[in-house]
């Protein structure tokens, strides 16, 4: 009998590229390959990350880890949410959902108002949350799984803290992992 085991292959890494720097131990490490820039992201604002390529020929899964840094220690319970927006289309701003850029920006929706994107935001695919503790530490959690059904994505964080996220990202970053099926 031939066992079928899970195997994980090289993630996709977004960070900001102007100071992601992680070391091991309090954070997720791993080499830069996508840009999100979680700088001081403030309370209750949303951010998109670029579109990134998952390739012609992908994993049927992904799963999806986070590394969090609030600024202070945040009132505990409250949720940083991570959010899948997927393209069929290579070019950043074509053919996605939710009225995503495909570049590294504040997230708003479809307008400027400050309730577009919790509007939109169900556009889109929600992966998972971190869940704050009450303590000024980095906050790494395992969001979930998603099946890639198309070839491009996009990140969205949505900070939902009691308070802005740290003041650099060198800890900071969203990673998806493509889990593969071997025999």
């Amino acid at each position: 009998m031939t066992d079928i085991l899970l195997a994980s292959g090289t993630p996709i890494i977004l960070g900001n590229s102007g100071d992601y720097s992680p070391t091991a131990g309090a954070s997720l490490t791993g080499t830069r390959t996508h840009q999100l820039n979680l700088t001081g992201l403030v309370a209750g604002a949303y951010r998109q990350s670029a579109k990134f390529d998952m390739g012609a020929t992908r994993a049927q899964r992904y799963f999806c880890r986070a590394a969090i840094e609030p600024a202070s220690a945040p009132a505990a319970g409250g949720a940083v949410e991570v959010f899948l927006g997927l393209s069929d289309n290579a070019t950043a701003a074509n053919n996605n959902p939710g009225n995503l850029s495909g570049a590294d920006a504040a997230y708003t929706g479809y307008g400027a108002a400050a309730t577009d994107a919790t509007e939109c935001i169900g556009q889109l695919t929600r992966i998972g949350q971190v869940i704050a503790s009450a303590d000024a530490d980095i906050m790494v959690s395992t969001l979930g799984v998603f099946i890639p059904y198309l070839r491009y994505g996009m990140i969205v964080v949505r900070n939902g803290f009691s308070v802005n996220l740290g003041a650099d990202a060198v800890e900071m970053s969203v990673q998806l992992f493509p889990i593969t099926d071997s025999f």
